[in-house]
């Protein structure tokens, strides 16, 4: 069994002058304990299941990531999970791509349909229903793996997606792994695509896969780690992780 930690809440003692010393504390914190994950939510705004109101405190994923990858050497670092309408894939490959270079191969991609209707209105970001979001999440996968594949830089034809060139420049150091998380009917089509694993609520419950990444993947589950391992977390690991972290 490995351990992990994943940070959902950015609300600490000092307001935000104090989130970027915290986060580097937490960093190391985690690597020290032995600790093989990190990883952070990506929403615009916070969400219900923290018990904390959209207002609260949320940064944005990657940039988090980043600064991460500044702070750690060994930890595993990526988002739980990325919804696919929140970047266009294209650029979403660039940006798990760099984090990877920068991080010494460490990046790994979590992914997902999107289901926060709220901070798609509230920014304006288009929210299509949830048949369509999972055909871009198909596609969005597969634009992935092309991206990330070196004697492939062609032209990518969807139907919610068309790249002209899929250049990446350079290549992760290491593939990065991808992870599909969330709590709806996943298609069977996305476990035909190279490199992609599987993790949603139903699957927990037939696959088997690595304790570390059978986290905090939402709805009730999700809420059950989060009340239950914050106070284990707390009572048990290093007293420096004190940002809103769940133990797994």
């Amino acid at each position: 069994m490995e351990l992990g930690f994943h940070i959902p809440i950015f609300d600490v003692d000092g307001g935000p002058t104090a989130v970027a010393g915290e986060l580097a504390r937490v960093g190391s914190a985690a690597e020290e304990s032995g600790a093989t994950w990190l990883s952070f939510m990506d929403h615009f705004f916070q969400i219900e299941p923290t018990g904390l109101p959209a207002e609260a405190s949320m940064l944005e994923g990657y940039t988090t990531l980043g600064y991460l990858a500044a702070h750690t050497s060994t930890i595993d670092l990526g988002l739980l999970v990325t919804g696919v309408t929140y970047r266009h894939p294209g650029l979403l490959a660039q940006i798990v791509t760099t984090l990877d270079v920068l991080s010494g191969g460490r990046a790994v991609l979590g992914i997902g349909a999107a289901w926060y209707e709220r901070e798609h209105q509230g920014l304006g970001v288009p929210f299509p229903p949830l048949r369509e979001r999972f055909e871009r999440l198909e596609e969005a996968l597969q634009i992935c793996a092309q991206m990330w594949d070196p004697k492939d830089d062609g032209p990518f034809e969807g139907t919610h997606y068309q790249l002209a060139e899929t250049l990446c420049s350079p290549q992760p150091l290491h593939r990065p792994r991808v992870l599909i998380g969330g709590g709806a009917i996943v298609t069977e089509s996305l476990f035909n695509i190279e490199g992609v694993g599987l993790f949603t609520a139903e699957a927990l419950e037939t696959q088997d896969f690595p304790s570390i990444m059978a986290v905090t993947i939402f709805g009730a589950f999700f809420i059950v780690l989060f009340n239950i391992l914050v106070d284990i977390a707390y009572a048990y690991l290093d007293p420096r992780i004190r940002i809103g972290t769940s133990a797994v």
